[in-house]
């Protein structure tokens, strides 16, 4: 995440979690309405499925450029600490990533895996 609470990665799916274990500090980057604080869960865009029998198997890869959030003005992507980062004086964030980043990190992801590059290729761009 960088400044400015720009967090494309979140494109990928959400929520996504952080641990720092040596702290124990764990945050989540996750949507919500306003309305109720309602949990809007973004399944992944890539899908991986493994296909095959016996000792023929292969990874079939797919990246679906679908809406990122439901339209309207009351959802919003945020990061949220858990008790012991809040405790230690991390606060709740808004974040932005919207539908350009799915369509850039799809994109992006169909043409790395054609070109035999891997997931890590494409978080780190």
């Amino acid at each position: 995440m960088d400044s400015g609470g720009y967090f494309p990665l979140g494109a990928l799916r959400l929520p996504v979690g952080f641990d720092d274990k040596d702290r124990g500090y764990d945050c989540t980057v996750d949507a919500a309405s306003a309305a109720g604080n309602e949990q809007l869960r973004r399944a992944s865009p890539p899908w991986l499925r493994p296909v095959g029998a016996d000792d023929q198997w292969r990874l079939y890869s797919y990246a679906f450029q679908g809406r990122f959030l439901p339209d309207g003005e009351t959802e919003a992507v945020r990061l949220l600490p858990g008790e012991t980062a809040r405790r230690a004086g991390w606060s709740e964030e808004q974040l932005f990533v919207d539908h350009d980043d799915v369509m850039r990190l799809t994109t992006q992801w169909l043409a790395t895996m054609r070109n035999g590059g891997d997931y890590a290729t494409i978080t780190r761009d």
